[in-house]
């Protein structure tokens, strides 16, 4: 299968109409981590596609992750036209011979099922969701402070968000530049990066964000963790709720999601116990240089 490299700005002009063509809707699309970096100003990925009759029936987005050991990648094909995980394995050899040794493959349309020999399936994201506002409010231990971010606040953000996602595929390792990155996204507003400071530290944060549309208002608990040296105070459930309150009642939101791993057996039962449902499957496949 021949695939050709193509620059972010291309598939920004050309992308709707692939989508259009295949029919897809939410979860099928490319995910976020494909679409922020593609929107980026400076762009770090590598696009691929495969054409047919001057129509693109296939692209596979790659992108460096941040410790760089390894890349993540998304697709959206034409299942009519190309087999998905002939073009996935295509793309991530591709990719390969860049000196890339591992591809992390994020399928987020939950009728797409890799199988085979090509990758191995490694995790599973669960999108929850629920309506709002909850009949719960924030238990607070004394000394808390919520704020909005501020610039002079990103060496704090990146010191608790590198400990306490240490070994995180996606969030661990995080430099200034990856946390610039995301301050220059169109949705990020520091008001809804909520900073939870105790005894003058910062012990958490909650990153939140709107995504874009018209009719319902929909929130998202982007990003949320507490430092290790203050965990089991509840602060993890108490800057979840705040999150969530600061989402409907300055927001507007009427309904909330995050994504939480099928491994975060912690995480499952602090959202479930909020009234959180699962509604969406994604899923994760390693695909390793070395075996191919």
């Amino acid at each position: 299968m021949r695939l050709s490299t193509v620059p972010a700005s291309d598939i920004l002009a050309r992308l709707p109409g692939l989508l259009s063509r295949i029919g897809a809707t939410g979860p099928a699309d490319l995910g976020e981590v494909a679409l922020l970096d593609i929107e980026a100003r400076h762009p770090r990925g590598v696009g691929m596609v495969r054409v047919s009759n001057d129509d693109w029936i296939g692209l596979a987005y790659a992108v460096p992750n941040p410790d760089a050991s390894s890349w993540t990648m998304e697709i959206a094909v034409d299942r009519d036209r190309v087999a998905a995980e002939m073009f996935a394995a295509t793309a991530a050899a591709h990719v390969a011979r860049t000196g890339v040794d591992e591809i992390t493959l994020w399928i987020h349309d939950p009728e797409l099922r890799i199988g085979g020999t090509e990758f191995a399936l490694e995790r599973t994201l669960h999108r929850m969701t629920v309506s709002l506002p909850l009949d719960q409010v924030a238990q607070w231990p004394d000394g808390v402070s919520v704020e909005a971010f501020e610039a002079q606040d990103a060496s704090e953000w990146l010191r608790v968000n590198n400990r306490a996602f240490r070994g995180h595929p996606e969030q661990s390792e995080w430099s200034s530049a990856d946390l610039e990155r995301r301050l220059e996204l169109a949705w990020f507003d520091p008001i809804g990066l909520r900073m939870i400071w105790l005894n003058e530290r910062l012990a958490a944060f909650n990153w939140t964000k709107i995504h874009p549309g018209v009719g319902e208002v929909v929130g998202e608990i982007h990003v949320v963790a507490v430092d290790p040296d203050f965990r089991g105070q509840g602060l993890g459930k108490a800057a979840t709720l705040e999150g969530l309150n600061y989402l409907h009642e300055v927001c507007g939101a009427t309904r909330a999601i995050l994504y939480v791993d099928d491994a975060n057996a912690v995480g499952l039962r602090l959202y479930q116990g909020l009234g959180f449902i699962a509604d969406e499957l994604h899923r994760a496949y390693r695909w390793n240089a070395s075996k191919h």
